[in-house]
């Protein structure tokens, strides 16, 4: 028998439906081409301000993903019909809350996720996610987006089974769990990155971004001020925007976007920035990757390391170019 704690997810503190957008023909181009501003539908009002705080559009010049690579989102399941995640979904995810293979998003909150991970970029339509990569569904929180620590613990282990390379985790409680602690320890020793929400009440980090081998990643706004909402304390590694960002979403039965805050859509771009830097370099660790974005990360607060913004806020292009270098100098020895 699993024991029973109640998780849940790391928040919509704050959603607001977008306007549907025509869906147009997917046509299976390249996600993005440098210099270029994506195209989609959304971004230009809703994106392009939070991305551009992040340098996320100079790093698509070194690197944009690749789908061979997998991101496991372990939340409210994905919509599976979404038309900006056609392509995105891989067939083997699994839903341990009813314990079947069909991971369909019933609350909203995985498919928000997904989105900023993975939504396809410049087709016309919708949002521009930031990677290329494959998200590999594992329904672990219900329709409530609540859930418990069996059942993650077991979602973490299926997607290290399933040849997951960064799981996502944007979901919290303030009550610690060995079994959780236990299954990102050994996700962590089979090389998976291991990236959670820190939580929304303005208290100390929740479980599971709190355990050691999970990189915990709290919330700033679009102009890098700390969002009071992130929880803050010893275990914080990173900060991303979390404030009013743009994705899919599944509301009422239906596809659309959404715009949404809390520290579960800053974890997102973390992971993202997880899969740039793996298209890049497939042999970093987990430990070499933390240490790789938290190094040029942009600080903020006090100098250096602190309790509510880590390292600071992730700073994509300079966190590749930096991976470039050392990939180039290697390449000379």
């Amino acid at each position: 028998m699993f024991t029973k704690r109640i998780i849940r997810s790391a928040g919509l503190v704050f959603l607001t439906l977008l306007t549907a957008v025509s869906w147009g023909k997917f046509d299976g181009g390249p996600v993005v081409t440098a210099h270029l501003t994506p195209n989609d539908s959304l971004y230009a009002t809703y994106q392009a301000k939070i991305y551009e705080v992040m340098a996320i559009p100079d790093a698509w010049e070194l690197a944009t993903g690749d789908t061979s690579l997998t991101v496991a989102v372990l939340d409210s399941g994905v919509d599976l019909n979404h038309p900006d995640l056609v392509g995105r979904l891989l067939k083997n995810g699994y839903d341990f809350v009813n314990e079947d293979s069909d991971p369909s998003d019933d609350y909203g909150h995985g498919t928000i996720v997904a989105g900023i991970i993975a939504a396809n970029t410049n087709n016309a339509r919708g949002i521009a996610g930031v990677s290329t990569c494959m998200i590999l569904p594992v329904k672990v929180l219900n329709s409530q987006g609540k859930g418990n620590a069996g059942d993650i613990a077991e979602g973490i282990k299926y997607a290290v089974t399933c040849g997951a390379d960064v799981i996502n985790l944007s979901c919290g409680t303030t009550v610690y769990s060995r079994e959780v602690e236990d299954a990102v320890n050994a996700a962590h020793a089979a090389g998976v990155v291991v990236i959670a929400s820190t939580g929304n009440t303005g208290g100390a980090v929740e479980y599971p971004a709190a355990c050691e081998n999970a990189i915990a990643v709290g919330a700033v706004t679009a102009s890098l001020d700390y969002a009071d909402y992130s929880c803050y304390g010893d275990q914080v590694d990173l900060v991303a925007v979390g404030t009013g960002v743009a994705s899919t979403m599944f509301n009422n039965g239906k596809s659309t976007y959404a715009n949404a805050t809390g520290t579960s859509y800053a974890a997102p771009f973390v992971s993202a920035l997880a899969v740039l830097a793996l298209s890049m370099d497939n042999t970093l660790t987990p430990d070499a990757l933390k240490a790789l974005m938290t190094e040029n990360a942009t600080d903020l607060g006090p100098a250096g390391w602190d309790e509510h913004t880590g390292y600071g806020c992730v700073n994509f292009a300079r966190t590749l170019l930096s991976l470039w270098e050392k990939l180039a100098a290697a390449d000379t020895v």
